[in-house]
């Protein structure tokens, strides 16, 4: 848990400190992070028109029902369809898709292509309000509109097969 201290030695931010019974509004209260990092693809998929489920999560359980969970994915995807193949990214909670738009959702780019095979860098900021104290599972989605998506793949961007995804707690 992250707390401030401030130039007298007290600690701002937080009430009943042994308890954790409330914070200040802003305030990050944990950071969980999941990295990946190998000369391979972590997940490929030829599923297409859909999104699928990559197993690649993060694992937060949150202090407060009240808190947001800020979710940051960064990685690469790499795309092996022909003309005008697509990827889709999207983070879930559970089974939901936290992205809003059409079969396949997603926050990743959707990106067309004039010769076989590229590869994207994916980026995913998303500011959640699960309303538990329960364990929440966080998980990144992949889609593409032809061909094969590999997420984590070191094709087209060499030394680019590590990415990561952090969730971090933010009192409300």
């Amino acid at each position: 848990m992250s707390v401030v201290i401030n130039g007298t030695g007290s600690i701002s931010g937080l009430s009943n400190v042994g308890g954790v019974s409330s914070a200040q509004s802003g305030s990050v209260l944990q950071v969980v992070q999941t990295v990946y990092q190998s000369g391979s693809a972590y997940f490929t998929t030829s599923t297409t028109a859909t999104m699928v489920a990559t197993g690649f999560s993060v694992s937060i359980t949150p202090l407060f029902s009240t808190s947001k969970i800020l979710i940051i994915f960064s990685g690469n995807a790499y795309n092996s369809g022909a003309t005008n193949g697509n990827i889709m990214a999207s983070i879930y909670r559970g089974g939901t898709n936290l992205s809003a738009g059409s079969t396949p959702a997603g926050f990743g780019p959707a990106y067309g292509q004039l010769v076989t095979g590229f590869a994207v860098p994916l980026n995913i900021t998303y500011l959640d309000s699960p309303f538990t104290t329960s364990a929440t599972t966080y998980q990144v989605y992949i889609g593409c509109g032809t061909g094969s998506v590999s997420l984590g793949s070191a094709t087209g961007f060499p030394g680019s097969s590590s990415m990561q995804i952090i969730a971090m707690e933010i009192a409300a």
